[in-house]
């Protein structure tokens, strides 16, 4: 029966198309109350605007969804396209996140766990990047799926190349995608739990090159 499962999971990993672009999975028509958002003009860098979304009783968010408008030309010219988008602020120190972390960490250091795996990426990228690494995710899900009294801890982590902010935004692209994998093979949104450490949390010497492999990564800890 497992191994249908497995054969029937691969099928579907096959057909999921998720983009590798770093950004694209913040962006969003639909902005939560209270979230922090910045609204990018993709055309003119200089009018990028950022604000918190309102609740329904205030005044609509400024730009709540990607729109375009035409700016007054000047005489005898044409007018400037501009269109923006919304997009949303990470923030790695939120209390979702942060007591999520708590969690994971207090994981590792229990004996709670059943099984800890280490999805491995390449660098700059959240798209799991070979088969070896879908078979860990195969692993958990087969575990979470007929054992629905398991649970998962998820956290995302880089190496430390880059700003503070674009590794946030890395390892919350890293820990959301393996999420969406597990998500898409049948394993309950109950059972998962997500944090993200940006590189603040290595496993290995940053230093070397394989040290920084060994921390582009999300740690999965299956437990009860």
């Amino acid at each position: 029966m497992k191994n249908i499962t497995i054969i029937i999971v691969s099928v579907i990993l096959a057909n999921l198309k998720l983009s590798p672009a770093l950004n694209d999975k913040l962006i969003t028509n639909h902005p939560v109350k209270g979230e922090e958002l910045v609204m990018e003009d993709i055309i003119i860098p200089e009018k990028t605007l950022s604000g918190i979304a309102p609740s329904e009783e205030e005044e609509p968010a400024p730009l709540p969804e990607e729109k375009s408008y035409k700016e007054n030309a000047p005489a005898g010219g044409e007018n400037i396209g501009s269109k923006f988008r919304t997009r949303k602020m990470i923030n790695i120190q939120s209390a979702e996140n942060v007591a999520n972390r708590t969690l994971h960490q207090q994981l590792a250091k229990s004996d709670r766990v059943a099984l800890a795996e280490n999805v491995l990426f390449d660098f700059d990228r959240y798209d799991v990047r070979n088969s070896d690494e879908f078979n860990k995710i195969l692993a958990i899900a087969d575990d979470l799926i007929f054992h629905p009294e398991l649970k998962v801890s998820l956290s995302g982590n880089t190496d430390h190349i880059g700003s503070d902010y674009y590794n946030d935004v890395l390892s919350y692209n890293r820990v959301e995608n393996v999420k969406a994998y597990l998500l898409e093979i049948g394993v309950s949104a109950d059972q998962i739990t997500v944090s993200f450490n940006g590189e603040e949390m290595p496993a290995a010497d940053n230093d070397t090159d394989d040290g920084r492999a060994e921390n582009r990564r999300v740690e999965m800890f299956l437990y009860q």
